[in-house]
């Protein structure tokens, strides 16, 4: 179904998706400066002074945040060339907002792989006028200024922490991996299945670990245990192949006015990417959907750019 959207339709569902990211932004704002211990009615028992919006865990809303983040800074460099600054200014905004929130999430590696993945594209990005190139590194400068001025203490305590409490609890990530990398050991032809890991790995938990971890906090290790290698064979030689051809879809493209479209959601995807080495963001169904729905959504402009190629020079390339 998205892969046959127009183009002015899908114009339409990424602002709609920014515009929820708000939302949800506002929402959890909100319910952090309020002390508010509930996430749409659920008790919050963790991250309660994080914001988190309608999720109950940090890093989800993170992960959230770096999809829309990424279609946010797309559609603003696509109304940057086609002359339209209202909407170049309100989706400068949005973003901004967007970030915000991410830093007030307290989320290290939600930070880290947004920042990575802008940095990684960054020498992809084609400006095709002076302007263009002085408002990216406004952005670049804009964020940098956010993150030394709110919320620059509170980031700092989060990633310097590493006292025995982190290392049993939070920052027992390490530990599991150890722990999920014997289970693949004895599973590692078929695996366990499908959302077997928590059943499984009670037998494989190290006495070090205080609680019972339902997940791998490292989406590649746990469908590795739950697929085996068959399954994650066939999935990373379809992933690796669709890559390939949005990634080369974006370099032969990437002079056109769709073209910032397709980087915005390169960095989103490849921000979520990043951040599944150290969270279970593809458990959640509502972060997995929108996953797949941005790799649609880059898929379907990459073609739409393609038809438009083919057409050259009866119409406009736009």
């Amino acid at each position: 179904m998205t892969l046959e959207l127009s183009h002015r339709k899908t114009i339409h569902f990424l602002v709609m998706f920014c515009l929820v990211g708000i939302v949800i932004s506002f929402y959890g704002l909100f319910q952090t400066g309020f002390n508010a211990a509930y996430a749409l009615g659920k008790l919050k028992t963790t991250h309660l002074e994080d914001v988190t919006g309608t999720y109950l865990n940090r890093n989800h809303l993170a992960a959230f945040l770096e999809l829309t983040m990424g279609w946010g800074l797309g559609l603003s460099f696509y109304w940057m060339r086609r002359q339209k600054m209202k909407y170049f200014g309100m989706m400068i905004a949005c973003f901004l907002i967007l970030f915000f929130t991410l830093l007030m999430t307290h989320s290290r590696m939600g930070i880290f792989s947004f920042a990575l993945a802008f940095l990684i594209f960054c020498p992809f990005y084609q400006s095709i006028s002076k302007k263009e190139r002085g408002f990216f590194i406004a952005i670049m400068l804009i964020v940098s200024l956010v993150i030394m001025g709110g919320g620059y203490q509170v980031l700092q305590m989060r990633f310097m922490q590493h006292d025995m409490y982190l290392a049993t609890t939070d920052g027992g990530r390490l530990i599991v991996w150890a722990d999920t990398l014997r289970m693949i050991q004895d599973y590692w032809l078929t695996g366990v299945g499908l959302g077997g890991f928590q059943w499984v790995f009670p037998g494989y938990q190290s006495p070090m670990l205080i609680r019972l971890w339902e997940h791998a906090h490292n989406d590649y290790l746990e469908l590795t245990v739950e697929l085996g290698a068959m399954g994650v064979g066939v999935l990373v030689l379809a992933f690796l192949s669709l890559w390939q051809h949005l990634l080369s879809g974006y370099v032969k493209f990437r002079g056109r006015k769709r073209a910032p479209l397709i980087w915005g959601g390169l960095v989103s995807v490849t921000s979520f990417l990043i951040h599944a080495l150290t969270d279970f963001n593809f458990a959640i169904p509502a972060n997995r959907y929108l996953f797949i729905f941005s790799l649609a959504v880059i898929l379907n402009l990459v073609w739409q750019c393609q038809i438009i190629e083919k057409r050259k020079p009866l119409i406009k390339l736009i």
